[in-house]
Formats: C-alpha cells, sequence, structure tokens
C-alpha cells in the first residue's frame, strides 16, 4: 500500500472516510520523517525493501550496472579461487 494511503485510512479499510480526511492533515504529517514541513517525492513513495541498492529502484537498462563497453554484457565473476 502507498504511504499516503495508509497514512490516510486509519481503519485498513481500503476507504477513506469523511471522518479521515478531516484528519488528513495530521496523518500526512506523520509521513514528514525529516520533520522539516514538506513533503517530498521520497517520503512518499512505497519502501517495497528488497535488493536494488539505496533508492530501492533497479536499474534502467541503459548501461548502468550492466557491464557497459562489453557489449550490454554483465561482467563475469571470478571462479572460486581466483
Amino acid at each position: 500500500m502507498f504511504p499516503v494511503m495508509s497514512a490516510l485510512d486509519s481503519d485498513g479499510n481500503g476507504e477513506i472516510s469523511p471522518e479521515e480526511i478531516k484528519g488528513a492533515v495530521a496523518a500526512l504529517k506523520k509521513l514528514d520523517k525529516n520533520k522539516d514541513g514538506k513533503l517530498t517525492e521520497d517520503e512518499l513513495r512505497p519502501n517495497f525493501g528488497g535488493r536494488g541498492g539505496a533508492s530501492g529502484q533497479r536499474p534502467s537498462g541503459r548501461g548502468e550496472g550492466r557491464g557497459e563497453g562489453r557489449g550490454g554484457q554483465r561482467p563475469s565473476r571470478p571462479s572460486p579461487g581466483e
């Protein structure tokens, strides 16, 4: 579930009721991780965890992390004992 939905849907029923809308300001303030009074994309982005680097995203396939200069092939791993 997206952080905004999780914050606003306090009873977890998948809907944002009129009562939950009334409490939206307080709920959104809980998402302000660095307490600067603003919500950034990073604070609103779901955290899926797992692998993928610091941002949680995988390489786009445009050369990043793909062994650019080798025809797009991944770099080989050394064999055990090398």
